[in-house]
């Protein structure tokens, strides 16, 4: 069953939005990019067949199908603030639901398993939400957040890729709200939520070389945000085709960005 998508976010109206005619192609491209990175940290979890699934900021819904194949006795709730491109493949143990973590209640004692991928870097309050998210576990049920952040920014060897990702980093915490070094504190944040067995994954990002997964996803991103950017004074358009220019120097390779799975399970009864 497929609710209503009626948009309650600020990104509605964002250039990251999901009416934005190119979003079904960067949120695919970063499917096929951070898919399998996911998949092995829920994989280590053993999920059951039976599980009750929560998938939050379902995108595209790759994970959500994951998920609804790995549990085919359970279900998946694949939620988002906007559902319009989330697809489910026609599994019939998925339910689309219209949800904005930072309004919208949850149910408690309900999951085994809660999942999401590139929401929480992108909103305030994170230590209240990831609390509300531990208790919408089962007991033994657990909690798994995969967000990009910043690596090692100040070490870059590109200055002009330094700025570029500073100025992306200022605008989007200025004008949504995001924190891309936020990620990096969500272990002590679980663990201040009363998770245990906690455990995660760092996997630096490889770009430059040629087109690869991850720099269609990143360029696709910044030529998005590149008016943000500008209005906002976070970057001139000079330092804006420095920075975009080393994608087309076959000799750039650069790690700014991290992937990074944190999980932690809530305590049995």
């Amino acid at each position: 069953m497929r609710s209503k998508p009626v948009p309650t976010d600020r990104y509605s109206g964002s250039p990251l939005s999901h009416a934005h005619p190119s979003e079904a192609t960067r949120l695919r491209s970063l499917e096929l990019m951070l898919d399998p990175l996911t998949v092995t940290a829920l994989e280590g979890l053993r999920p059951r067949p039976d599980w009750r699934c929560l998938e939050i900021g379902g995108g595209g819904g790759s994970i959500a199908r994951w998920l609804a194949n790995r549990c085919p006795a359970g279900s998946v709730l694949a939620t988002d603030v906007d559902v319009t491109l989330l697809d489910t493949g026609g599994a019939p143990n998925i339910t689309t639901q219209v949800l904005d973590l930072l309004t919208d209640p949850l149910p408690e004692a309900a999951f085994d398993l809660i999942h999401g991928r590139a929401v929480l870097v992108h909103l305030g309050d994170r230590d209240a939400i990831i609390a509300r998210l531990a208790r919408a576990l089962v007991p033994g049920g657990w909690l798994v957040v995969d967000d990009p952040c910043v690596f090692g920014l100040e070490n870059c060897p590109y200055p002009a890729m330094r700025r570029l990702v500073q100025a992306f980093d200022d605008c989007t915490a200025q004008v949504m709200g995001s924190d891309i070094r936020s990620p990096r504190r969500l272990p002590l944040a679980f663990a201040a939520a009363g998770l245990v067995e906690l455990g995660l994954i760092h996997t630096p990002l490889l770009v430059g070389g040629g087109g690869s997964t991850m720099e269609v996803a990143l360029v696709s991103t910044l030529e998005r945000i590149r008016p943000m950017m500008l209005a906002h004074g976070t970057i001139t358009e000079r330092e804006y085709a420095e920075g975009m220019a080393l994608f087309a120097d076959p000799s750039f390779l650069d790690t700014s960005f991290a992937h990074l799975a944190v999980w932690g399970r809530a305590p049995s009864r």
